[in-house]
């Protein structure tokens, strides 16, 4: 949310006391997640309870952050949005872990880091996939470009023979006329 990180030098500026940044950061997401459940945008409304769940965090209302942060995973997960469901363990990591309660942060860690490292195998794949690609267009137009620079060399080889034939026979003509005038 826009509000929850907000320096208390900016909050001065746009009117809004510090000590309301969160409760403005909290109206800003419900109001985001109203409009989510509306349009049916699923995503959006796992985004908006993750959000809501890190400001409560941030508050130290941690049981409010572990609800929200809850529903959130269950929605990312549920439409597969690996990205914010990684996002939202980590704060619900936090969360467990803000309210002493060892045994589930150490669970939703290992959730987090699960799901952390597999989208970086999963990129690093891409990569290599997008290298090898690359590498392989790379070497295919190399290999046109010489076969181009091949056909450019024999047609230059071919109209120097051409034009070694046409003066010999130039020359040859010039010799015939020369001689049969004598």
């Amino acid at each position: 949310s826009i509000y929850e990180n907000t320096p208390d030098s900016v909050c001065a500026l746009l009117n809004i006391k510090p000590s309301e940044k969160y409760s403005k950061a909290l109206e800003s997401q419900q109001k985001s997640y109203d409009i989510c459940v509306e349009i049916g945008d699923k995503q959006g409304r796992a985004v908006a309870l993750g959000d809501m769940a890190s400001v409560f965090l941030k508050q130290k209302k941690y049981s409010k952050a572990i609800e929200f942060a809850r529903q959130g995973v269950a929605l990312a997960h549920e439409i597969g949005d690996v990205y914010n469901e990684k996002d939202i363990l980590f704060t619900l990591y936090m969360s467990y872990k803000g309210a002493d309660n060892t045994e589930q942060a150490l669970a939703h860690y290992e959730k987090f880091i699960l799901i952390r490292d597999s989208i970086f195998k999963e990129e690093k794949q891409k990569d290599i996939m997008r290298k090898q690609m690359d590498y392989e267009y790379e070497k295919k137009e190399s290999a046109i470009k010489a076969e181009r620079e091949k056909e450019r060399a024999l047609s230059a080889v071919e109209a120097r023979r051409q034009k070694a034939i046409t003066w010999s026979v130039a020359g040859g003509l010039v010799l015939v006329i020369v001689f049969s005038g004598f």
